[in-house]
């Protein structure tokens, strides 16, 4: 859950949040939609099916530390594509961190 909140914060401060009727397995193709790569989208896909089997079943699990860390470089290099300034701002001034954040649906 909370891999799934920073990955819902790095879409904020990208100004790209995923509407909140979208289910957890709809992400991932949204995210590849607006952006994130090939590798982003698997890792987040592998995220998505943790996140789903933790709230609705009760099969626990673990994800696996490549899966976060490719998540990770996915989040970044999506963050890179924006414009020098914009990412300055995004860096310094999160969009996640001030004024009011939509959580995704729970």
């Amino acid at each position: 859950e909370p891999l799934w909140q920073e990955l819902a914060a790095t879409a904020v401060d990208r100004g790209s949040l995923w509407p909140s009727t979208m289910t957890v397995s709809q992400v991932p193709a949204w995210l590849a939609a607006h952006g994130v790569d090939e590798r982003g989208t698997s890792a987040a896909a592998v995220v998505a099916s943790q996140i789903e089997a933790e709230r609705y079943s009760d099969r626990a699990g673990v994800i696996e530390p490549d899966s976060v860390l490719g998540l990770d470089q996915a989040m970044r290099r999506w963050a890179l594509r924006a414009e020098r300034r914009e990412r300055f701002l995004k860096w310094w001034l999160p969009k996640s961190l001030i004024g009011s954040n939509r959580s995704p649906g729970r």
